[in-house]
């Protein structure tokens, strides 16, 4: 009976109490953040009900549409889960962010590509390879940052998979009598990493989305410029630069412990 009622209270404060208050955490320790990241996705959101009211020019581009849409998916659900305490759970979805939207850069710079990943009718498609996506940006002109993507890459690769390192000591039965979800208080150190690659995932997506669609969306918004010049890279680059000087700052202590 004991453990019959504690399972039940945990499990209540696992949906409820500990989500807001992690989140309540969060968006006061880091404002800056928080409020660049609402503007971005408002802005997003802008583009998005734009290109509503914009007919795709053909399948590629419908196929580059849909990727943006599982990209923001992947980036919101991903902030839901930093705020909420879970850290390392977001690393998996925020690598499947940053790889659809190097896929939408492939087909935008590919285009012919796309046909065969579609498939006829959408069925069937073929399946592309990521370090294809990357041997093909090592190439082309037009391909970026390469060094910059690689990091992007090792980054969340690392971290999606069974990295000792991801893995934090909860210490059932040592310490802690439970430890299963976000009983925990949010890791500084962990929300700082969380929240400096979402400002960058965010920002690169609001970059690919305008670059490509610029044009035809201002003919419908001429004020999207102006909502765009809210969450430019230098205020991203402004609060990144806060967040390292922070995150580094802590670092001592924290290996230290």
């Amino acid at each position: 009976m004991k453990y019959e009622i504690g399972a039940t209270k945990c499990h209540e404060h696992l949906l409820n109490e500990c989500p807001s208050r992690n989140k309540k955490i969060v968006e006061e320790t880091y404002v800056d953040a928080v409020n660049f990241i609402e503007d971005i996705e408002i802005v997003l959101c802008r583009m998005a009900l734009i290109l509503g009211d914009i007919q795709p020019e053909n399948d590629a581009d419908e196929s580059i549409r849909d990727l943006f849409s599982e990209v923001f998916d992947s980036l919101l659900c991903s902030k839901n889960l930093i705020y909420e305490g879970y850290i390392g759970t977001a690393f998996p979805m925020m690598r499947r962010g940053y790889e659809l939207m190097e896929m939408m850069i492939y087909f935008i710079l590919n285009p012919d590509k796309e046909t065969a990943w579609r498939g006829k009718s959408g069925k069937n498609g073929q399946h592309i390879k990521q370090c294809d996506i990357r041997q093909f940006f090592k190439t082309h002109p037009r391909g970026g940052d390469v060094a910059f993507k690689q990091e992007l890459y090792n980054h969340f690769s690392d971290a999606s998979h069974t990295n000792k390192k991801y893995i934090p000591y909860r210490q059932l039965g040592i310490a802690n009598e439970f430890t299963l979800g976000n009983f925990a208080y949010p890791s500084d150190v962990g929300v700082i990493e969380q929240l400096m690659r979402l400002v960058q995932l965010y920002t690169f997506l609001r970059h690919i989305v305008f670059t490509h669609y610029g044009t035809k969306m201002t003919s419908l918004d001429a004020e999207l410029p102006a909502g765009i010049d809210m969450v430019t890279d230098a205020r991203a680059t402004e609060i990144n630069t806060k967040l390292k000087k922070k995150f580094l700052e802590l670092l001592p202590y924290v290996k230290h412990k």
